[in-house]
C-alpha cells in the first residue's frame, strides 16, 4: 500500500472576474502556463503525487495550445500564450441540472475558448474516508494491486460529431435530412497505466474493479440467514460504501481560472513529501476585499476541490460568508456518485 498524499489547510476559492495574477503569470517564461505548451508532449507534464497540477497544465494545454502541440508532437518553440484567461458567464438551464440532485447549473457559456464541439472537465477523485482504491495506476508497485489515492485529478474530453441522412422525394427533387448527434468521451489520465486517452468506459472498467456500482441500494437482510452471514454482508457493503469512489465534475475553464495551491500540503516536517514542480504555484488573487483575520494569507483552495460535500466546502468556513459561499459553489461543479457519472457521460 501506498501512503497517501496529506490534506492541505482549507482556503479561500476566488472569484472570476479577478484574472490580475493569471495575466501577470502568462508573461513569466517560468509560469505554469509557458510550461504547459513548452513541454514536449502531455505525458512529459507529469509531476508526481501533483495531479491538480498536471491537470491544470494539461486543460491550459488543451484549451490554448497552438493545434501543432499534441500528444505526440514535439513543440519546437513555445507557442503565444493568451493575454488573459476567458470570460465565464453562467447560463441558466432548466435541463442542465445534475442527477445527483445538487442543483448547480453545469451549462457554463465559455467565451472564445471552447473549441468546436469540444468540451472538457477537470474529475477530482476522492470520498470522505479520502481513500481510493484505483487499480492500474503507476504508482503502484504491483500491477495487479490498487494504489489508494486520499485524492486524484483526470481530465474528461468530450467531443461530438452529426451525422446526416436524407432521402428526396421524386417529382420536386425534394429531401429531407435527419440528424444524430454522438457524443464519445475519453479519460486523460498521466498517472495511469491504461491507454492515453481512454475511453470513459474502459477507464472505469479498468480503475474501479470493486463493485460499487450498486451501494446506493438498500442491502435487505434475510432474518432467517445465519446471522454471521448477515454481518459479513454487512461489513462488505459499509466497506463498499466507505470506500467508494466519488467525482466532482468541473468545467475546465472554470478550474483555470479559480484553482490556486501554495503546495504546502506537500510540505510537512521542513521537507517535502514529494519534488515539487519546477515551475512557479499556480497563484489567483481573492478579489472580493471580503477576507476576515482567519483568510488573510489563504492562498490555496484544493481542500474545496478535494471534498465530496455537494456545496463544494472542505467544511471550515461553510457558515462564515453566505454570499462568499454561493459564489464558491457555482464553479466548484456537481458531485457525482460512480452510477451517476456513467449515466451523465456514458449511458
Amino acid at each position: 500500500m501506498l501512503q497517501q498524499r496529506s490534506e492541505s489547510q482549507s482556503n479561500i476559492v476566488n472569484k472570476a472576474e479577478n484574472n490580475k495574477n493569471q495575466s501577470s503569470s502568462n508573461s513569466n517564461s517560468n509560469s505554469a502556463q509557458a510550461s504547459a505548451i513548452s513541454c514536449p508532449s502531455e505525458l512529459e507534464l507529469r509531476v508526481p503525487c501533483y495531479c491538480e497540477e498536471n491537470v491544470w497544465r494539461l486543460a491550459h494545454r488543451r484549451l490554448f495550445g497552438p493545434a501543432s502541440v499534441s500528444a505526440s508532437t514535439p513543440a519546437s518553440t513555445p507557442a503565444s500564450i493568451p493575454a488573459s484567461m476567458p470570460a465565464i458567464t453562467n447560463s441558466v438551464s432548466t435541463d442542465s441540472t445534475d442527477s445527483s440532485g445538487s442543483g448547480s447549473d453545469m451549462s457554463i457559456v465559455i467565451t472564445g475558448t471552447d473549441k468546436e464541439n469540444e468540451q472538457y472537465y477537470v474529475v477530482f477523485i476522492s470520498n470522505d474516508a479520502k481513500c481510493c482504491p484505483m487499480f492500474n495506476q503507476k504508482a503502484s508497485r504491483n500491477e495487479d494491486e490498487p494504489c489508494f489515492w486520499d485524492y486524484h485529478v483526470i481530465l474528461l474530453h468530450c467531443s461530438s460529431s452529426t451525422s446526416a441522412s436524407g432521402s428526396s422525394s421524386s417529382s420536386r427533387s425534394s429531401s429531407s435530412r435527419s440528424s444524430s448527434s454522438t457524443t464519445t468521451t475519453q479519460v486523460l489520465d498521466m498517472d495511469s497505466r491504461l491507454d492515453y486517452p481512454c475511453a470513459l468506459d474502459d477507464y472505469l472498467n479498468g480503475t474501479f474493479q470493486y463493485d460499487f456500482m450498486h451501494i446506493d441500494n438498500d442491502h435487505d437482510i434475510d432474518n432467517d440467514n445465519d446471522s454471521s452471514n448477515n454481518s459479513n454482508a454487512a461489513a462488505a457493503a459499509a466497506a463498499a460504501k466507505k470506500y467508494s469512489p466519488m467525482f466532482r465534475v468541473v468545467r475546465a475553464e472554470a478550474y483555470l481560472r479559480h484553482f490556486s495551491s501554495d503546495r504546502m500540503h506537500m510540505f510537512n516536517d521542513g521537507k517535502w513529501s514529494s519534488p515539487p514542480p519546477t515551475y512557479d504555484c499556480i497563484l489567483v488573487d481573492d478579489g472580493d476585499g471580503d477576507n476576515d483575520d482567519d483568510n488573510k494569507g489563504s492562498v490555496s483552495n484544493l481542500d474545496d476541490y478535494i471534498s465530496m460535500n455537494v456545496n463544494g466546502s472542505s467544511g471550515k468556513d461553510m457558515n462564515k460568508n453566505t454570499n462568499m459561499n454561493m459564489n464558491k459553489n457555482m464553479n466548484m461543479g456537481d458531485v457525482l456518485t460512480l452510477k451517476q457519472l456513467r449515466a451523465r457521460f456514458i449511458e
